[in-house]
């Protein structure tokens, strides 16, 4: 979706909390180090500190596979090999600059982290899953909230329009909203496609999302507002973006949001 920022650099009490959040973890760490492998203190709190923190950091740019990766239509099997590579080279990187970090910082912990670098891996497979949930779990809350916002914009609307008045010259048309195949954004003005031809108006795009019939108009763009009866087909443009198809034979590009507003208006 348009506008989502990433959840841990996107603002400053977010990335506060997430400073918060890991430096528990390496709290909770320390304990178990100190506990559990005999280190001293000093060590212990080393440890956890540099692993917690690069971990951290690597999580980081997970969400943007997880955000703007195109995984949704591959088969299962290869979708679990494109996030088992995603795991690897996190865990991988995250290893290597701990273990170099801890070598420089505390050269007395080498023995120690030759050993455990094993149980080291499935800790990192399950920082990597755990992120990717909550990215997706992010993702999913930001998608349920912006169309709980369009459903609550829509139950306002008291009365829709059921025909657009444009002057054209000396002449005035009255054009019924059946008639319209879509509406384009053109600086202060907005174009009317229709059966009766092409017409400019002065009028605002929100003006027309706002009070053309919903369900029957979907704003699949900024700049394009279209009817959905007249939608013949959609295909994918580039990334994140489509093409839609009218039956008048013009073609008019939509957002990966106007794409999924467009399949949800149509029982897709």
């Amino acid at each position: 979706m348009p506008g989502m920022e990433n959840p841990v650099t996107g603002s400053f009490i977010a990335t506060v909390r997430y400073a918060g959040l890991w430096a528990g973890v390496a709290a909770g760490h320390a304990v178990l180090l100190r506990a559990g492998c005999g280190l001293g203190w000093g060590d212990a709190t080393g440890d956890a500190l540099v692993f917690s923190i690069v971990l951290a950091l690597c999580l980081v740019p997970v969400w943007y596979p997880v955000r703007y990766g195109s995984m949704e239509g591959m088969p299962v099997a290869l979708r679990a090999v494109a996030w088992g590579a995603l795991a690897a080279v996190v865990i991988v990187v995250w290893l290597s600059v701990g273990y170099i970090l801890m070598s420089g910082l505390f050269p007395e912990t080498v023995p120690f982290l030759k050993r455990s670098m094993l149980w080291r891996v499935p800790e990192g497979v399950a920082a990597v899953a755990v992120a990717v949930l909550a990215y997706r779990l992010r993702i999913c809350k930001d998608r349920a909230r912006e169309l709980a916002e369009r459903c609550g914009r829509l139950e306002k609307r008291e009365a829709q329009v059921s025909s657009v008045t444009v002057k054209d010259n000396k002449r005035i048309h009255i054009i019924p909203v059946e008639e319209i195949s879509c509406i384009e954004a053109d600086g202060d003005y907005v174009k009317i496609h229709s059966l009766r031809g092409v017409f400019l108006k002065e009028a605002t795009m929100k003006w027309f999302a706002d009070n053309l019939p919903y369900k029957q108009f979907v704003r699949v763009h900024r700049s394009y507002i279209v009817q959905v009866a007249r939608v013949k087909g959609v295909d994918l443009y580039e990334k994140e973006s489509y093409n839609v198809h009218l039956d008048s034979g013009e073609t008019v590009r939509a957002t990966a949001a106007g794409y999924r507003l467009l399949r949800e208006v149509m029982g897709l």
